[in-house]
């Protein structure tokens, strides 16, 4: 898809959920009316349907991107939904790179305690589900996961070091574009996660670097060196698994996963304590949804439903 295929395609959507939500919202008093981005509703709807209980129902409207949402949360206002909606009505951002202030929205919204959903996947308490109800380590003894957990946070601590400067790199571009007001044209979809990283059984190796960065992404700033070289170093002790890139995050995860599966297929695993059957499908389209259960539900939104209710 081009970036102007993305852009239309992130219109259509705007477009579409905010007809939507004008056409339904005066038919059904129990119905709350949810605004994403992308498929973020593969994260939050099993949780809204809990937190809110079996009394109110959900309606999810996906509005593109972050940027779609705004539109459709300005519309809202406008049209006075800010009074007469306020309690049926959700909006739910990433934080991204913006800054504070960028984030709000008017009415009823929750932004991420991290970059974007993805990232609360990446929790040490996931995994370990994970391992144990996908993996079946629990039948493995006391002991079945540590050696898979422990192989994991090692492959998770190299790709954070081999991400790091692109992360820094990339928060400079945002950075770059608030200050100057000009629109953003960096649009990370266009190179893949395989330009940028290898994941091996052992290790991650960083496949990009200072230089490489403006050939895969053509039309971005050009960044002064001493200025990304200060933002790697603060990138480097900051928390890391919260503040960077969430799609990058969740594609690791899932090769990372794979990694661990073909272990546990095998004749003579190397992390587990013997030979089973994985059914995880791990599919790069859904690894979202197909993880969803196992993901953290911070207290924040948690406090936000509650809240709203």
């Amino acid at each position: 898809m081009t970036r102007a295929d993305a852009l239309r395609a992130s219109r259509d959507s705007y477009a579409v959920a905010w007809r939507c939500f004008l056409i339904e919202q005066g038919s059904d008093s129990s119905k709350v009316f949810c605004f994403f981005e992308g498929e973020d509703s593969k994260y939050y709807e099993i949780r809204l349907k809990t937190l809110l209980g079996d009394d109110r129902r959900i309606r999810s409207l996906s509005c593109g991107g972050k940027r779609e949402v705004k539109r459709v949360n300005s519309l809202w206002c406008q049209k006075g939904f800010e009074r007469t909606h306020a309690e049926r009505s959700m909006f739910f951002i990433d934080r991204d790179f913006d800054a504070r202030g960028q984030n709000r929205l008017a009415g009823w919204h929750y932004v991420t305690p991290c970059y974007s959903i993805e990232n609360l996947y990446m929790r040490k308490e996931v995994l370990s589900a994970i391992l144990e109800n996908e993996f079946n380590t629990s039948l493995d003894g006391p002991a079945g996961e540590t050696v898979a957990l422990q192989h994991f946070q090692v492959l998770l601590e190299s790709f954070l070091d081999a991400a790091t400067l692109l992360n820094a790199w990339i928060f400079l571009q945002r950075k770059h574009e608030q200050i100057s007001g000009q629109s953003s044209t960096l649009n990370l979809k266009n190179v893949a996660f395989a330009k940028l990283f290898l994941v091996r059984h052992d290790t991650v190796v960083r496949l990009y670097d200072e230089t490489t960065l403006p050939e895969l992404f053509p039309d971005a700033h050009i960044l002064p060196r001493d200025e990304i070289r200060r933002y790697e170093e603060w990138f480097r002790y900051s928390n890391r698994i919260d503040a960077f890139r969430g799609k990058y995050l969740a594609e690791f995860l899932r090769k990372a996963l794979e990694v661990l599966k073909t272990d546990r297929v095998s004749t003579s695993p190397q992390y587990f304590a013997g030979k089973r059957r994985v059914k995880l499908g791990l599919s790069r389209e859904n690894i979202v949804s197909e993880l969803s259960q196992y993901a953290s539900t911070p207290r924040c939104l948690r406090m936000f439903v509650a809240n709203l209710t």
